[in-house]
């Protein structure tokens, strides 16, 4: 479509009185419509391509929320493994296999694999505690809520 436009002016610095007060009209009529429907398309194709691109971020970003959830969630599971179930038998095989030392019923090398095997599982739980912590950690960066290491309330959400 055509655009018009009005103005009027006045302008001091003319000697002229009948050159001071000017009034004037402007239209601008689109005569290259090809052009410009060329540079419709060509906005309209960059409009796609960018939505394109917007949507497979989020999908990134989709997969590695879900994977970082799945990793935190697997990596809780095994540290209340440890606390529920592994700890507390190798507590109670030492403790059986100390007792059993003392009245001379198991021997030095059975009080010692007993006690290396309570060494190995506490190991093992203080190296699950780390991966969940790591988990935790990804899942923030993941979500972006991540605050740095100074943050008060990620000692609060310890398994």
């Amino acid at each position: 479509r055509p655009d018009f436009d009005v103005m009027a002016t006045y302008n001091s610095m003319w000697a002229n009185d009948e050159h001071r007060f000017m009034v004037g009209a402007s239209a601008n009529i689109p005569i290259r419509l090809g052009k410009r429907r060329g540079a419709v398309a060509e906005a309209q194709a960059e409009r796609a391509q960018l939505a394109s691109n917007l949507a497979e971020k989020a999908a990134e970003v989709t997969f590695e929320v879900k994977e970082a959830y799945e990793f935190l969630n697997e990596s809780h599971h095994v540290v209340e493994l440890y606390v529920d179930r592994l700890l507390p038998a190798a507590e109670e095989n030492f403790e059986a296999a100390e007792s059993g030392y003392s009245s001379a019923e198991v021997d030095f090398l059975a009080l010692i694999t007993a006690l290396k095997l309570l060494m190995d599982t506490q190991l093992k739980h203080y190296e699950a505690q780390a991966d969940y912590h790591q988990a935790a950690a990804e899942l923030e960066v993941a979500v972006g809520d991540y605050h740095g290491p100074n943050d008060r309330d990620s000692e609060a959400r310890t398994p």
